[in-house]
């Protein structure tokens, strides 16, 4: 076993690391820890010597570092890459009558944004304003300006909800198991219903 610290450097999109793990013989668990400032956007992955992709389980800990543990066969050899995760932006927007008659800007300003999506650094999802049970309007969170665009083609726009706590509530919830860093991008008058509750 070792406990010994290594070090190196990622940026989103730019640079990722790779370090070489030989098992020592007798042991099939494996144990990483990541630390330092702008851990929690760190991804990383466990490779086997064949290429495939080794499952690795996040645990608790409290010194405040992210620790992963994976099962691995003993005396074999594997590689762990380390990169930061994609930025994931969740669109979150008002379709109520309120503020129709800015939306054909809101959905310009959306494509637009699309438009602008960085792969290998960013991914999108959208989400309307609605009462209750708000969902992603993509399965999968995506760079494709393609998909985006095709996405709110296909959106009926038939939601009148101005309800963005319970909206925003859902979008957290969907980010918060995102690695990485994450945002919502809100587009409303900020009259709500749960201003009122």
């Amino acid at each position: 076993a070792s406990d010994k610290a290594v070090r190196g450097q990622v940026s989103a999109g730019q640079r990722e690391d790779w370090f070489r793990v030989k098992m020592p013989g007798g042991l099939d668990r494996v144990e990483f820890r990541l630390g330092g400032d702008g851990s929690s956007r760190l991804l990383p992955e466990l490779h086997a010597s064949d290429g495939s992709t080794i499952a690795l389980t996040e645990i608790d800990d409290e010194a405040g570092e992210r620790v992963f543990q994976a099962a691995v066969e003993p005396g074999a050899e594997y590689r762990l890459k380390v990169a930061e995760a994609n930025r994931s932006i969740m669109i979150v927007w008002d379709n109520s009558t309120s503020v129709r008659e800015f939306h054909d800007g809101m959905y310009q300003a959306i494509a637009r944004f699309a438009d602008e999506i960085r792969p290998g650094l960013e991914v999108l999802n959208l989400m309307p304003l609605r009462d209750g049970n708000a969902q992603p309007l993509l399965p999968e969170w995506t760079s494709n300006p393609v998909e985006i665009k095709a996405a709110i083609g296909a959106y009926q726009r038939n939601d009148d909800s101005s309800d963005a706590e319970r909206t925003l509530i859902s979008a957290t919830e969907l980010l918060a198991a995102r690695p990485g860093n994450r945002a919502i991008l809100l587009l409303t008058d900020a009259e709500s219903p749960g201003d009122r509750e």
